[in-house]
């Protein structure tokens, strides 16, 4: 009797793909709320500041974690034979789910350059890498920094593979990184 595939455990990489997407997304809209209170607030250079730095971390801590935890389900189905060992899954997730960012990246730098940047480009620009509009506002504006927004395309494979890796590894961050008080010596009077 042949065996039913319904039934099969799974991680397809499409899936991981559109998280990467998902989260990038969802890292954008999160970095609204920094951006409407500190343009309440600042002047548009600091505001552009702390959103590029709470956006940073943001994005960052969203792929990390979404690529550690697939990670983690993924070397459980490595070890009960459900799927091949590919430990470069999350780079090539981060890979593909920056390539609609690179692209865009690539089309202002060259519309900056033939000088015939189109207004809605820009919002658009400006909108889909809110987590990073400072180096958004060097790469409108032609400066010699245009191309810092291709390493900001960067971020986004390199969280994922980092969170991938230490994802398939076991090792968790967060845990070496806050403060552990020791245990308190038991009361005496409490004996």
């Amino acid at each position: 009797m042949a065996e039913s595939n319904s039934n099969v455990m799974k991680s397809p990489f499409s899936h991981m793909v559109i998280r990467n997407l998902n989260m990038q997304l969802l890292a954008t809209l999160i970095t609204f709320i920094p951006f409407l209170l500190s343009v309440a607030f600042l002047t548009l250079e600091a505001s552009a500041l702390v959103t590029s730095l709470v956006g940073c971390i943001i994005y960052f801590v969203l792929i990390y974690n979404m690529n550690w935890a697939t990670a983690e389900r993924d070397r459980n189905l490595v070890l009960y034979g459900h799927m091949p060992e590919d430990k470069q899954r999350g780079l090539r997730a981060g890979i593909y789910a920056v390539i609609p960012l690179a692209v865009l990246t690539l089309v202002l730098i060259v519309f900056s350059y033939a000088g015939a940047l189109p207004a809605w480009y820009q919002v658009l620009y400006k909108v889909l890498f809110l987590p990073f509009v400072v180096v958004t506002n060097w790469v409108i504006t032609g400066t010699p920094l245009v191309f810092a927004g291709i390493l900001v395309c960067a971020l986004c494979p390199f969280a994922a593979w980092l969170g991938y890796h230490n994802g398939y590894n076991l090792i968790q961050i967060m845990p070496k990184v806050l403060y552990k008080q020791k245990p308190r010596p038991k009361d005496k009077r409490m004996r």
